[in-house]
């Protein structure tokens, strides 16, 4: 038997009309411009209205954000508006919570202390009004954050904290609202002169209180940061961890600040025309 002959490689002539028949690099960039031309006409006639009118639709653009700026694992969520809604619910509720907490807390404690006998119970009934306080204010700056990270959807870390700083300052607009404006049960429900010798006090002390020790101590001086660099950074056993503990993390601190900037300029606008005490604050 024959061996079958082995495939012949194409001929010149072949090759040359391969050759000729592969698009050239003038001929790809007309099917390219081609191609994008037809792209261009159909957006056109998309854009105009159904009618065949020449009025355009307008379209709204707006500039990306910067890629260290996205959180890459929410994009794609389908769920991000309602996780938003109710997320913003809950968070409404429990700040509700703590704000009547607080309030009812500040208006019983100094009840409760006038009828006490001994220094025990006085000491005692202090501490557990603290303690209570204390709680109604942190499970708010503990939880709010971690819900906005967790349960949150936001494509971006600057909607995630503006969207933080927004819940962090009604609730602490409706707290100081609440402990304050408590006190109209004593003066039958009206803002009258008795009212301010409570109510306007507590306004004016706490603002002055969180003006000096929250903004010139806690966030000035950055108490957790200088533990961190006199008591972590030491025990680091390398200079990365030692970096790490000197630095001051710029995600919460500046969300922390900006709440509390923003409670000063929203309760000082609601209060200072009858307190003009408050325009101190307000200045600083």
């Amino acid at each position: 038997p024959t061996a079958a002959a082995p495939p012949s490689s194409p001929s010149s002539t072949e090759t040359h009309a391969q050759a000729a028949s592969q698009p050239t690099g003038a001929k790809l960039m007309r099917r390219v411009s081609s191609s994008l031309l037809n792209t261009r006409r159909t957006l056109s006639d998309l854009l105009l209205s159904p009618h065949g009118r020449s009025k355009p639709i307008i379209v709204s653009v707006a500039r990306p954000p910067e890629p260290t700026d996205v959180i890459w694992r929410n994009l794609g969520e389908k769920d991000a508006n309602s996780r938003q809604l109710r997320g913003t619910l809950y968070m409404l509720l429990l700040s509700l919570a703590g704000a009547t907490l607080i309030g009812a807390i500040s208006y019983l404690q100094p009840k409760v202390l006038q009828t006490v006998q001994t220094a025990v119970s006085d000491i005692a009934v202090q501490v557990i009004g603290l303690v209570l306080l204390l709680a109604g204010y942190l499970v708010v700056f503990i939880v709010v954050p971690m819900v906005e990270t967790k349960f949150m959807r936001h494509t971006t870390i600057t909607s995630q904290e503006v969207s933080t700083v927004l819940k962090l300052v009604a609730f602490q607009t409706l707290a100081t609202v609440a402990t304050a404006h408590i006190y109209v049960i004593e003066t039958g429900g009206t803002l009258s002169r008795d009212w301010y010798v409570t109510g306007g006090f507590l306004i004016v002390n706490g603002m002055f209180v969180d003006l000096c020790v929250i903004t010139g101590i806690v966030q000035g001086w950055n108490v957790g940061t200088q533990i961190s660099r006199r008591i972590v950074a030491p025990a680091a056993l390398t200079q990365y961890e030692a970096n790490l503990a000197f630095a001051v993390r710029a995600d919460w601190y500046i969300v922390d600040r900006l709440q509390l900037v923003t409670k000063f300029i929203v309760l000082c606008y609601m209060y200072s025309p009858a307190m003009p005490l408050l325009n101190l604050v307000l200045v600083a």
